[in-house]
């Protein structure tokens, strides 16, 4: 399961994130160089990282199933971290997230709206969760991170930069 799900993350996002890189790139208003104090930076930074971890990760448990090498990992411990971290990097790959965690205006840095961004990350978490919780092999003592750690994580980014959610009854919708 770690090997399918780890080359699924790979292929969606080898296909999605070059489009984007390249039209940033070419951008006539504020093309994309890498720059410490671009937003954009960060975006793409959480973006290959991520696919370079899935990919080692594929790669690892192909090794596994294949030769039996790494069977001294605890890969339920492994696969539970990997679901931690890409829970955290949902937010680093969210363009409205990753502008307002510089103080810019995430219209100005992208081009297009972004309101929507929030929104799609907490369906992306919550769909994360749900497959990692209903399909990775991974015991009852162990797994309760995953869903504690998505249900930590939302409010401290809300309260760190902010939520497109801007009326006061429905910020913490999601929540509910």
């Amino acid at each position: 399961p770690l090997a399918c799900a780890t080359t699924s993350v790979v292929v969606g996002m080898a296909a999605y994130f070059p489009a984007i890189y390249r039209r940033e790139t070419v951008r006539e208003d504020s093309p994309y160089m890498w720059s410490v104090s671009d937003p954009r930076t960060v975006f793409f930074i959480a973006a290959f990282g991520t696919m370079a971890l899935c990919f080692i990760l594929a790669g690892l448990s192909v090794a596994r199933l294949c030769t039996g090498r790494f069977s001294g990992l605890s890969w339920e411990h492994l696969a539970t971290g990997v679901a931690v971290y890409i829970e955290i990097v949902l937010y680093g790959i969210s363009a409205w997230h990753t502008a307002r965690l510089f103080g810019k205006d995430p219209e100005v840095v992208w081009m297009h709206e972004t309101e929507s961004a929030e929104a799609l990350t907490l369906l992306a978490q919550v769909a994360q969760v749900t497959a990692v919780c209903m399909y990775m092999p991974i015991r009852s003592h162990v797994l309760w991170i995953v869903p504690v750690c998505a249900g930590l994580i939302y409010p401290l980014v809300v309260f760190s930069v902010g939520s497109t959610f801007t009326h006061p009854l429905t910020r913490f919708a999601p929540l509910v």
